[in-house]
């Protein structure tokens, strides 16, 4: 029966080699119009060299190298990681770009084949989502990939602490770098841009991004400034100060985080300065602490959104293409509009607070003012 068994297996190996063989055969006599004589030749002497590796890869050519990912592998390890992590998601992508392309099928006739059949179809706007969003959206998962690979998420670590530990200046770089590799070979492989084109756009993209650099260098330039100056510790004794005036404190932190966030161009630095005060100044089994964090985190992102330094707000003009100080300037009658209503609510919600009564009932009260203040301007412009 052992005998039977090992016979069964080799004519079973036989036929698989064949039958793999035989594609390689008919490519090479389809593709190149080689004789079969030739195509076996060729395929025959490409096999048994790129074979050789793994033949004598453990014993006279024994060696062992350490993977991207960190482990130690031999040859048939080094070959699964290429094959796995490399050939298949590339081949892939060009399957996919064969399919899609002039070069390949076309879209039209891609389309046709997928909707072949009865269930779901295949729309045809998706179109320009695969031209145009499908390069961000590899930006986007190249710059979390590179963000938890520096973070050590594929030396062991979990998702979660990759993450927190991340170097995002390596990790940004590392998906900006693939991101663009990406876009250059998905438009020229689309002919939608000519080579000399793609590379004209990079120092135009140089030049466009100088003023925000400058904007940003001179942001950071006056935060350190503020920084030595001691603004945060001003800003603290300022609001403890201001401790006892219980019911006005909520409507305090808001309008100081709003100047706060507005000179440093920075939210989060607001949050760091204001709420570790706050949670000084009040229990946080107290309601006005919670309603105080609240107008903080409000009143960081108010005055960092109308910011002329944030840095959010100078690459949203330069994203746009818009003069910096006409789009600061437009956005702040907005701003400051919804900074007076929700400076309102929060006098509300401290009197509520100091009451005894629910802080949430300012809600919808600031709600109704914003109607209320929509309702007026429309009947002023109409």
């Amino acid at each position: 029966m052992g005998g039977l068994f090992f016979l069964f297996m080799t004519f079973a190996s036989f036929s698989t080699v064949i039958a793999v063989f035989e594609n390689l055969l008919a490519g090479c006599i389809d593709n190149f119009g080689w004789s079969r004589k030739k195509a076996a030749l060729f395929n025959g002497v490409f096999l048994l060299l790129a074979s050789m590796p793994c033949v004598l890869g453990y014993n006279l050519w024994y060696f062992e190298a350490v993977l991207p990912n960190g482990a130690v592998g031999q040859v048939l390890d080094i070959e699964d990681f290429l094959v796995s992590n490399l050939l298949l998601p590339l081949g892939s992508l060009v399957y996919l770009l064969f399919c899609v392309t002039k070069w390949g099928w076309g879209w039209d006739k891609y389309l046709a084949e997928a909707n072949a059949g009865e269930g779901i179809k295949m729309p045809r706007w998706l179109k320009p989502v695969f031209q145009f969003v499908l390069p961000i959206l590899v930006l986007v998962v190249a710059c979390v990939i590179g963000m938890i690979y520096s973070g050590g998420f594929f030396s062991g670590e979990n998702f979660v602490d990759a993450f927190s530990n991340s170097d995002a200046s390596v990790g940004l770089m590392l998906g900006s770098a693939f991101g663009l590799l990406f876009a250059f070979l998905y438009y020229l492989v689309r002919r939608s841009m000519s080579f000399k084109e793609m590379m004209g756009c990079i120092p135009e993209g140089f030049k466009a991004m100088v003023p925000a650099i400058l904007i940003l260098t001179f942001a950071w330039s006056l935060k350190g400034m503020t920084d030595s100056l001691g603004a945060k510790f001003f800003v603290r004794d300022f609001v403890r100060s201001a401790s006892g005036i219980q019911v006005l404190l909520p409507v305090i932190v808001f309008a100081v985080g709003c100047l706060l966030a507005f000179a440093t161009g920075t939210s989060w630095g607001t949050f760091g300065i204001l709420i570790p005060i706050v949670q000084n100044v009040f229990d946080m089994s107290n309601p006005m602490a919670i309603i105080c964090i609240s107008a903080c985190m409000a009143g960081a992102v108010c005055g960092d959104h109308c910011s002329p330094i944030s840095d959010t707000t100078i690459m949203a003009s330069a994203g746009a293409q818009c003069d910096h100080v006409n789009h600061v300037s437009t956005q702040l009658p907005y701003a400051i509009s919804c900074a007076v209503i929700s400076g309102i609510a929060y006098v509300i919600a401290g009197v509520l607070a100091f009451a005894g009564l629910p802080g949430l009932i300012a809600l919808p009260i600031g709600v109704a003012l914003v109607l209320g203040f929509l309702f007026v301007m429309k009947r002023q412009n109409a």
